[in-house]
């Protein structure tokens, strides 16, 4: 029940109450006095043998604490904005997953030591399988940076169109230009990944579909 820690403190305090001891023993003058140094001295070093936490009682602890864990990280995955739909339950299978590892390990430790590793091993495993995504405003220049591009390449195909009139290549480019415009807004007011993402979506389909072909030559 006893850690290594925990061992190294009681034999510490063993040697300086053993060292008391002698000294007291050595300090007699008569052989009374000796044997009453001994008497008393003998159940104080006795006494500094203090058993640990239960082992059983040990891990019910550690693997309340590694839940308690667990359900914190499930917790800041699922408010993540950083993350995605498709994203948070992988990440949270993850956190069961080394929950459930974290305890097996736990309840086949045999001493506090090696109770104590599962569990440090088991928070650190937890913690770790919350992985934060880009910033949103990192994803949003992503988005928007895609949605140039886009719009660029349809202005493009909108001018080498050879069905379309110039003023029907005005009207279209100009509503290619209305769709990057709307969808920027989108994005910079969405406050999740999911809705960045939908946002640029929408922006993405409503540029291409202004470029509508005229009839064939």
């Amino acid at each position: 029940t006893l850690t290594t820690d925990d061992r190294k403190i009681q034999t510490g305090r063993i040697d300086v109450a053993l060292k008391t001891g002698q000294d007291a023993i050595d300090a007699a003058a008569t052989t009374p006095d000796a044997i009453n140094a001994f008497d008393t001295n003998k159940p104080l070093i006795q006494a500094v043998h203090t058993p640990g936490q239960p082992l059983a009682d040990r891990k019910a602890d550690r693997k309340a604490k590694l839940q308690a864990e667990h359900d914190k990280i499930v917790n800041d995955i699922k408010n993540d904005p950083t993350l995605t739909a498709a994203e948070k339950p992988l990440q949270i299978t993850n956190a069961d997953t080394a929950l459930t590892n974290a305890n097996l390990a736990v309840d086949a430790a045999t001493d506090a030591d090696h109770v104590d590793s599962a569990f440090s091993d088991g928070i650190t495993a937890i913690d770790g399988a919350h992985k934060t995504g880009a910033t949103l405003d990192t994803q949003r220049t992503a988005k928007k940076d895609a949605l140039d591009k886009e719009a660029a390449t349809v202005k493009q195909a909108i001018q080498d169109d050879a069905t379309l009139t110039s003023a029907e290549k005005k009207t279209q480019s100009d509503a290619v230009d209305k769709a990057l415009t709307d969808a920027k807004s989108a994005i910079d007011n969405a406050t999740t990944a999911d809705t960045i993402n939908a946002a640029a979506d929408t922006g993405l389909a409503n540029i291409r579909n202004a470029h509508q072909s005229g009839p064939s030559l």
